[in-house]
């Protein structure tokens, strides 16, 4: 029960690799940063979640990484959808950090490995975008949950502007997406779109914003 939003039973996750200075299990660490880089495709927003106390990094979506900095591993990647703007620096990102894991749904899997999904042959933008590295998916959806610098992360489905879509929520943040972005009306004109679930998760994810730090997929009006 997340601010009187009920979503599912919990799953937890443990992505091989990861390390924390004075970590107990099932301790809550408090110290979570969120920093932001307004990438350079359609300014999507890649948010770089650190603690102190940890000696990694992980990141919500995966864009410009060349401005990451080189010496703190990556541990993970949680994608709120696989459009190709919130992809795209994935292979330099595993290239860089080949522990890194990415976590997405199983449609979102797909997209990865398919430049018409992830709508990257389209966009005349980027080439063709297919992850190099597929081993490192970890598939999850509604229901579970992921530890991330020692938060549960609870996962929930948004499907509307894409099947791929999901928000998480940690350490009291509100990671959106394209699901929800303030001033903005949700993108249902591309293809696997759907337009009631769209805007009933719109709908949804606005109200929880009033309890929740909202972070969307880009920044809002």
């Amino acid at each position: 029960m997340h601010g009187g939003f009920r979503r599912g039973t919990h799953l937890v996750v443990h992505p091989d690799g990861r390390g924390a200075v004075g970590f107990q299990p099932g301790h809550r660490v408090l110290n979570m940063e969120v920093g932001s880089i307004i990438n350079s495709v359609f300014t999507s927003v890649t948010y770089v979640l650190s603690d102190p106390a940890w000696n990694e990094i992980w990141l919500v979506d995966c864009g410009d990484v060349e401005k990451l900095d080189p010496s703190v591993p990556v541990a993970g990647v949680l994608l709120t959808h696989a459009h190709f703007d919130h992809i795209y620096g994935l292979n330099k990102l595993l290239e860089r950090w080949p522990e890194a894991k990415v976590f997405t749904n199983e449609y979102g899997k797909g997209a990865l490995e398919n430049s018409r999904l992830n709508m990257s042959h389209y966009s005349g933008l980027l080439p063709d975008f297919v992850l190099e590295k597929p081993e490192n998916v970890i598939t999850i959806d509604e229901g579970s949950q992921i530890e991330v610098l020692g938060n549960p992360v609870e996962v929930m489905a948004m499907p509307g502007h894409n099947p791929s879509c999901l928000a998480y929520i940690v350490n009291g943040k509100l990671f959106s997406g394209d699901s929800y972005i303030p001033g903005q009306k949700v993108v249902i004109n591309l293809p696997h779109c759907e337009r009631e679930l769209a805007w009933k998760n719109y709908a949804l994810l606005k109200e929880m914003s009033k309890s929740f730090e909202l972070f969307p997929g880009h920044p809002g009006i």
